[in-house]
Parts: C-alpha cells; sequence; structure tokens
C-alpha cells in the first residue's frame, strides 16, 4: 500500500522540486546580471532580480508546505522525490490503515501461536503425563514422532 501511495506522490514531488530548482536558477542568473550590468541596463536588472527572487520566496513555501524542504541539487532530486513522497505516504489514511491491519493479522497470529501451545501442552499432559509434558515443554523433548517410527521401523524390522 506504501508502494502504491508513494508512487504517484514522487512523481508530483519530482516535478515539484525541479519547478523549484528551475526557479533558484533564475534568481542566481538574475543575480549575476544585476551584479555585472553596467550604468544604463541596471534598472531592468534590478527588477528582473526582484521578481525573480520574489518567485524563488513563493517557490520555496510552496515547497516546503508541500513536502517539508526544498532539494538541494538537481543532482539530488530524484532521491529526495523519492524521501520526500515516502514521507508523505506515511501520513496517508490509506497506508495507516493498511499498518493497523498488519498489526492486527500479527496479533491475532501471536494469540493463535500461545493457543496452539497451550493444546499442545494438554494434549501431551492427558498422552504422557504431567512429568513428561513438562520436560517437552522445558526442551528435553521425549516425544519425537520422527524418532519414535524409526526406532518403530527397526523394532518390526529387527523382530522378522
Amino acid at each position: 500500500m506504501r508502494a502504491e501511495v508513494a508512487g504517484p506522490l514522487a512523481v508530483e514531488a519530482e516535478s515539484d522540486g525541479a519547478a523549484y530548482l528551475a526557479t533558484m536558477q533564475t534568481e542566481v542568473a538574475a543575480s549575476a546580471r544585476l551584479a555585472t550590468t553596467g550604468r544604463f541596463g541596471r534598472r531592468k536588472a534590478r527588477a528582473e532580480h526582484h521578481a525573480a527572487t520574489e518567485q524563488a520566496g513563493a517557490a520555496r513555501a510552496s515547497v516546503r508546505a508541500t513536502w517539508d524542504e526544498p532539494p538541494r541539487t538537481p543532482e539530488s532530486l530524484y532521491a529526495w522525490a523519492g524521501q520526500a513522497a515516502a514521507r508523505r505516504a506515511e501520513n496517508d489514511p490509506r497506508v495507516a490503515e493498511a499498518h493497523h491491519a498488519v498489526e492486527t493479522v500479527h496479533a491475532r497470529h501471536k494469540a493463535t501461536q500461545r493457543r496452539h501451545k497451550q493444546e499442545r501442552l494438554a494434549l501431551l499432559v492427558s498422552e504422557l503425563g504431567a512429568d513428561e509434558a513438562r520436560r517437552d515443554q522445558f526442551g528435553m523433548r521425549t516425544v519425537n514422532p520422527h524418532r519414535n517410527a524409526h526406532d518403530a521401523r527397526e523394532s518390526s524390522s529387527g523382530s522378522c
């Protein structure tokens, strides 16, 4: 379920992260143009830098609101998208419901194992007596169906 939920989220995170990184690159380029522009082009460069800074701030806020933190580099975008999608998938109600269902099944399985152990012990007590059942319970197994069958075969072939 987690993978089913995280798949589309990873695609969305990768798209949002790529848009964020492109906006950051635009801001860096506008900042570089502002630093190298001469006297006559400074007003236009300042306006471009201001617009790019505002877009970058909006993109950063959007990514943080949706994915907690923005990607750092284009090289880490794919890994970031996977991690961000996984974090967000953990909060999805379908994943929580599936996790709860798995925990319920594990609890039932453990209860069944305990019940089987108690039933086996009760059967051993009724068949072999309390002392033999206690020995078996503590690992001193006297009841071994494979050994009993082997011994029976040996004794039957030896008596012929």
